[in-house]
């Protein structure tokens, strides 16, 4: 039994998952790297065990672990395609997705051609009127003005129709993407997606913006045989770009992911892009910026103007060389993300009252659909998720019958796929996406009939109370005493960073010490002191940060004040560069 759960009760419904240490394999690494004991039972829970990958690990050197581009499929015929293009001066018009990933990619191309004075045209798709990927309208508009070559940019691998119409107007589409395939591939002159099952490229969930990077490594080198190229580029310097677009398309940061947002946060520090640096500047980013700097501040506000349909305004502003320019549309994405945050919370409120009137506790995921803006369907849905522990579809219904839709998964349960499925059987009108999100388009009669399916599929497919289970975990690198949270175990943290997907950032229990201490400085912020106390004596206090999501919550903490609890979260840097313990979950003895 486990003890530690059994006898107490979670302030947010997790179960404690304190990982078993393997001592023998972290003394090892200990004494072979002469690195801390903290340091190396880190990297023993992430089953590193061996000097060789540990070393690696820690010093993330890109030219190490990047393959060489031209193992992608199509590659060099896409490659020779835009060169051939480029070379006779023909109309190039790159079709980017309107998200973060697609603006921080077309960033990347624009900013190489422009670096051989190149200039392309420029197509960023209305989420609310056209919605996601290519589509016949847009395609219309582009071969009006006289494209030669379309390249689609995070879109594009499931758009059989619009490519279809470009064909028959002598346009050739190249596709650049990393969404999820369909079975049978749009007749597209090459599509470059490492998730084709002919591509043998090793890295298979990297960002479409890491493709493109590629792609632009692939441009120059065949450029350079040509002799078109007149002046080196440094390619490293869109770097910053890719480890946008990585962090906030939220892919897993192992091996190369983890080295392009490595390298690519410290070409963020610089302030390099005129664009980034006017939104840091903007969103009160004082100290270091980190992953979670740009997951949580950039992205947000660069994806506001795709969501409230502004959808240009974030590759316009990646691509600025104009400090004015740039401090304008900044300002604007400011603006439009403080109007998306009202939206969202509104919406996710509906969303919470619409779940618990006819929530199904057996059932395998969320489920609710409304009136509400297309746009932030998404955040709904992942905010859903996160409060239920299970997978959220958010459904945004419209008067002429065809609604729009997110979906938001949790380890173990592949969306992507059950969208393509439901897509096969014409359930859905249109979507894609990756196993832990994805978004779709269905008729309103058609949404129960989807509810239906997901459900059945998930039972089929997956092992739900297992994937559910695990979803409810918090797994716990290891216990820890007050006085471990320092600059010493906040350095061993950092040489693990950046963290996100498949590099949780490392989460300490502190047991059984006294809450001393409450001061709410927000709506949902607080400051609290707990105490180490022994023999009636307090040996150590240690002053903490806890985010509350209710008031309910915040009656919870409230009412454990002076009581002995358990804490547990992880330790970053506050805004004095000193070490803060952030709790994520409080265990405490129940009545």
């Amino acid at each position: 039994m486990d003890l530690l759960n059994a006898e107490k009760a979670s302030i947010r419904g997790f179960k404690w998952n304190i990982k078993k240490q393997n001592e023998r394999a972290t003394e090892l690494l200990k004494q072979k790297l002469k690195i801390s004991d903290i340091l190396s039972r880190l990297l023993v829970n992430r089953n590193i065990l061996l000097e060789e990958s540990a070393n690696l690990f820690l010093k993330a050197k890109l030219y190490d672990t990047l393959p060489n581009p031209f193992m992608l499929q199509d590659m060099q015929k896409a490659v020779n395609r835009t060169v051939d293009a480029i070379l006779a001066g023909q109309r190039i018009t790159i079709f980017a997705d309107y998200d973060v990933d697609g603006a921080s990619s077309a960033a990347v191309l624009i900013k190489f051609l422009e670096k051989i004075n190149f200039y392309p045209d420029v197509y960023i798709p209305d989420r609310i009127k056209e919605g996601y990927g290519p589509s016949n309208i847009a395609f219309k508009q582009i071969i009006k003005k006289g494209a030669d070559l379309i390249i689609t940019l995070d879109c594009g691998v499931s758009a059989h129709e619009p490519i279809e119409l470009a064909n028959s107007n002598d346009i050739d589409v190249i596709v650049i993407d990393h969404h999820m395939v369909p079975d049978i591939l749009p007749n597209a002159h090459s599509i470059i997606n490492p998730k084709r099952p002919d591509d043998l490229y090793p890295h298979k969930d990297i960002a479409a913006v890491a493709v493109t990077f590629l792609f632009v490594i692939a441009l120059k080198k065949e450029l350079t045989i040509r002799g078109a190229l007149k002046e080196e580029i440094d390619l490293m310097q869109f770097l910053d770009l890719v480890a946008l677009g990585t962090i906030c398309d939220v892919m897993p940061l192992t091996n190369i992911n983890r080295i392009f947002v490595k390298r690519g946060l410290s070409l963020i520090n610089k302030r390099q892009n005129k664009g980034l640096a006017e939104l840091i500047e903007i969103s009160n980013i004082k100290n270091k910026i980190t992953e979670s700097h740009v997951g949580y501040a950039l992205g947000p506000r660069i994806n506001a103007g795709g969501r409230l349909s502004r959808s240009e305004l974030g590759t316009i502003l990646l691509t600025s060389n104009d400090n004015l320019k740039a401090r304008s549309i900044a300002l604007e994405l400011n603006q439009l993300n403080l109007e998306r945050r009202e939206i969202e919370k509104a919406a996710v409120e509906e969303a919470i009252q619409y779940i618990e009137s006819q929530i199904k506790v057996d059932e395998p995921l969320v489920f609710a659909y409304g009136e509400w803006y297309t746009g932030i369907v998404g955040i709904v849905a992942s905010r859903l998720k996160d409060k239920y522990k299970k997978p959220a579809v958010v459904i945004s219904y419209k008067e002429d019958g065809l609604c729009s839709g997110s979906a938001r998964s949790i380890p173990g349960i592949d969306f992507g796929k059950i969208i393509n499925l439901a897509k096969d059987k014409l359930i859905l009108s249109a979507g894609g996406g990756h196993a832990m999100a994805g978004g779709f388009s269905l008729k309103q009669e058609n949404i129960e009939k989807f509810r239906t399916y997901i459900i059945e599929k998930i039972l089929k497919y997956y092992n739900a109370s297992e994937a559910l289970e695990v979803a409810s975990l918090l797994d716990i690198d290891m216990v820890i005493s007050i006085s471990a949270v320092s600059e010493h175990t906040l350095m061993d943290i950092e040489a693990l960073s950046p963290f996100g997907p498949s590099n949780e950032v490392p989460k300490f229990a502190i047991l059984d010490v006294e809450l001393r201490d409450i001061d709410f400085k927000t709506e949902n912020f607080a400051r609290v002191k707990v105490s180490d106390t022994f023999m009636g004596r307090s040996v150590y206090n240690l002053a903490c940060s806890i985010f509350t999501s209710s008031a309910e919550e915040k009656v919870k903490i409230q009412n454990l004040l002076g009581k002995s609890i358990s804490i547990a979260g992880y330790i970053q840097r506050d805004r004095s560069d000193r070490a803060d313990f952030v709790i994520e979950d409080i265990l405490y003895e129940q009545l």
